[in-house]
């Protein structure tokens, strides 16, 4: 009987994996030499992305060479990544030439003017990019607001079923960016009050202009 409950007693759980602190601030050149050591086979196995090993890496080279430097953030969790990715990404360019919009013939006094009232309503530049790309074609296709009037009530509609009873607050929140691009410059005033259906017959450029007060609006 002895032996039958041994051999078919329940084999202990493998441990779970542990993996090495590479946040920790080396002492000595040669700790910094085997840390590094330690990310490469980190980065190897895949458990650490190439970011934060790139970072990590170039402090670990540095201390190696005997700069004496403060050692960089510890790595993030995935979820942390992801959040300062998105919040990069809805943050507007440092200056103006981080727009880099299709503006035809219009030339560098047009571009001043729509990426100043962009940067001035806190307007991504990737945004910004694709809500120039539908004012242009929206433009070319209709001459003026009684001609666009059906696309602008198609798009309308779509919104307001999509966002249901929240639609009159997100309406008014895109309303406030179109203002404070409008406040940034009398040309980009001018140009929204002359052609509404650049931005209001798409429903993309809409939907772009939402988000950003969405995250506008969680930020305040």
């Amino acid at each position: 009987m002895s032996n039958m409950t041994d051999s078919t007693a329940v084999p202990a759980q493998p441990s779970a994996p542990s993996f090495p602190d590479l946040s920790s601030t080396p002492a000595s050149p040669q700790e910094a030499q085997a840390a590094l050591d330690t990310l490469r086979n980190e980065r190897l196995a895949g458990r650490v992305d190439q970011t934060h090993y790139l970072e990590r890496a170039e402090y670990l080279q540095r201390v190696i060479a005997g700069e004496q430097i403060a050692a960089p953030n510890p790595f993030p969790t995935l979820e942390e990544r992801l959040e300062r990715q998105y919040e990069e990404s809805m943050e507007p360019p440092a200056d103006l030439h981080g727009y880099q919009l299709s503006l035809g013939e219009d030339g560098l006094a047009a571009h001043t003017a729509i990426a100043t009232a962009f940067k001035a309503a806190g307007i991504p530049a990737m945004h910004a990019r694709v809500i120039v790309d539908e004012a242009n074609r929206l433009t070319r296709q209709f001459k003026s607001l009684e001609e666009a009037r059906p696309q602008v009530d198609r798009v309308h509609s779509l919104l307001r079923e999509r966002w249901g009873a929240d639609f009159d607050a997100r309406r008014r929140r895109i309303d406030e960016l179109l203002d404070a691009m409008a406040d940034a410059d009398p040309r980009v005033e001018q140009l929204i009050e002359s052609h509404p259906w650049m931005i209001a017959g798409s429903a993309m450029a809409m939907d772009l202009l939402d988000r950003v007060a969405q995250y506008r609006a969680t930020r305040k």
